[in-house]
């Protein structure tokens, strides 16, 4: 609330310096309070809705703090005090004495009444009576954010209770448990019955190993090639049953039985391992058959349940999302309310601090807009039909050359490139790979764009290669993650989403990304579109 109080401070200075005019008299007694109290309820439901949408410890603590931060929007603090009480909870304010004259309003959160937040005067004020009744749209507006606040809390709940059930289900497996990432071949989620397959002291202990290590070294070239089984015959094969070595770390072999399944897992392209071990086989066959058979039952039961729950999730993502909107275009339209009205009362540091608090307020506008547009790209339904690449290219290559017609570029776009898949999802994609490269070459004397197609393992690669700044390939592996930068937002704008973006709709094709670069020397990325043989 720092800034607000300099506005203030600022108001107030530039009154006094010109008291011998009567209308800057007028503003003092009518305007400069009026705004002075409005910058004052103002500050408190942007304090309240920073601890609604970032990290300041348990959700009682925010609460806390929450009610410390209301009796600030009153005229005068030291008349005002305030209590919030949820369930059996409740919170004051450190000054917290009621009276009869108060103004209340529920919290809602996920659709129901959690509670009640009350301003009250305080009993030994000087002034004690009734609250102005225009308090009430304050109170609402305070209610509003405290029931972000509950909401974050219960989904909180409901991600450890399903975590908690997720790894009740995998201990209860009766085989061993891993997946691993079918490019680097480390495990990334494992099971107790892994655990004690491979000699560890517990399944959180194999997260990181590399998969190969505790393979028998004449069994590991299955694992070696199976990064490059792409096409629908290689992946039927790959989820074939397989008998193989382990070596745990403490010495000896293993015989065991694998099951392997293709999946995704954290947005890559994954294997999942199911093992069994092997003790003189042909005396327990059919107690093999028999467990796999149960298992298989019981998959089938879980898959609809889990189905479900992850619709929820991504509803509620959503919905979280869609709502943040609400205080974001306030806090954009106070400000610039300020800056057009009051801004002939501001110095240059009062401008400047509004245009932050704007610029901010943008940015997480964009950022919420980038996260609304991946949840679409993993909650829409996908249209399966032809789609022409060379067209959209040249689409977007007229948007770019619109937006930024004194820049000298120059594209390539290769002819009669046709796939099929979702038109609009394979759009958004090149909307973001050619969006990248456009940015990353500003700084060039001349923009040079190609987009194209080659050969990679038998399979078409289209690819849009820049001359931009590049980057270091020891970071690659970080280009794909959400909110992963490898350029400081001053040199480059973004929020660190559309390549989260676009893997997610190469991965929905059936298909895979990857780029190849160098500091200062531009960048490609590459993709294939394997929708012909299944698009999820």
């Amino acid at each position: 609330m720092r800034s607000s109080r300099t506005i203030r401070d600022l108001l107030r200075s530039s009154a006094n310096s010109a008291s011998g005019s009567r209308r800057v008299d007028d503003i003092q007694t009518g305007s400069s309070h009026e705004l002075d109290q409005r910058s004052r309820e103002l500050d408190c439901l942007y304090a309240i809705s920073s601890l609604a949408s970032g990290e300041y410890g348990s959700s009682s603590e925010v609460l806390q703090k929450a009610v410390d931060l209301i009796p600030d929007a009153c005229e005068c603090q030291d008349s005002c005090c305030a209590r919030i009480a949820i369930g059996d909870r409740e919170f004051r304010s450190r000054n917290f004495t009621g009276t009869a004259w108060k103004l209340s309003s529920d919290i809602v959160a996920l659709g129901a009444v959690v509670g009640t937040v009350e301003l009250c005067n305080l009993k030994n004020a000087s002034k004690v009576g009734p609250l102005p009744a225009g308090k009430q749209n304050v109170i609402s507006a305070i209610a509003e954010q405290l029931g972000r606040i509950v909401e974050r809390e219960q989904t909180q709940d409901r991600l450890r209770r399903m975590e908690l059930e997720h790894r009740v289900f995998l201990e209860n497996l009766p085989e061993g448990f891993v997946i691993i990432d079918t490019a680097t071949l480390k495990v990334g989620l494992a099971n107790g019955r892994a655990a004690e397959l491979l000699g560890v002291r517990s399944a959180d202990d194999l997260v990181g190993w590399a998969w190969l290590d505790v393979v028998h070294s004449e069994d590991r070239g299955h694992f070696e090639e199976l990064a490059s089984k792409e096409t629908g015959d290689e992946l039927q094969q790959a989820q074939a049953v397989r008998e193989f070595r382990i070596v745990p770390p403490g010495g000896g072999e293993t015989w065991v039985r694998a099951r392997e399944v293709r999946t995704e897992f954290r947005g890559k392209q994954s294997t999942l391992i199911f093992l069994t071990r092997i003790a003189k086989q042909e005396r327990v066959e059919d107690k093999i058959q028999k467990l796999s058979e149960e298992f298989d039952q019981r998959v089938s039961e879980r898959t609809p349940q889990l189905e479900v729950v992850n619709k929820e999730l991504e509803a509620f993502a959503y919905s979280v999302s869609h709502d943040l909107r609400a205080p974001l275009r306030s806090i954009e339209g106070f400000s610039q309310i300020l800056l057009e009205d009051y801004a002939h009362w501001l110095d240059t540091q009062g401008r400047d601090y509004i245009q932050r608090v704007r610029s901010a307020a943008r940015r997480m506008a964009q950022l919420v807009d980038d996260l609304l547009n991946f949840s679409r790209v993993t909650r829409s339904e996908m249209v399966h039909d032809a789609v022409d690449l060379t067209a959209t290219a040249q689409a977007i290559v007229t948007e770019l050359r619109q937006g930024q017609p004194e820049r000298k570029a120059g594209f390539i776009i290769a002819p009669n490139l046709k796939s099929h898949g979702d038109a609009r999802l394979l759009r958004l994609a090149l909307d973001n790979l050619m969006g990248n490269a456009w940015k990353f070459t500003r700084k060039r004397p001349r923009t040079r764009i190609e987009f194209g197609s080659t050969q990679v393992d038998g399979q078409t690669a289209y690819f849009v290669r820049d001359n931009g700044v590049g980057f270091d390939m020891a970071y690659a592996d970080k280009l794909f993650d959400g909110f992963q930068r490898l350029h400081s937002p001053a040199e480059y704008e973004g929020t660190g989403i559309g390549l989260t973006t676009v893997q997610r709709i190469i991965g929905r094709h059936g298909g895979r990304i990857w780029a190849d670069s160098a500091v200062d020397q531009g960048a490609t990325f590459y993709f294939t579109l394997s929708a012909e043989e299944g698009v999820r």
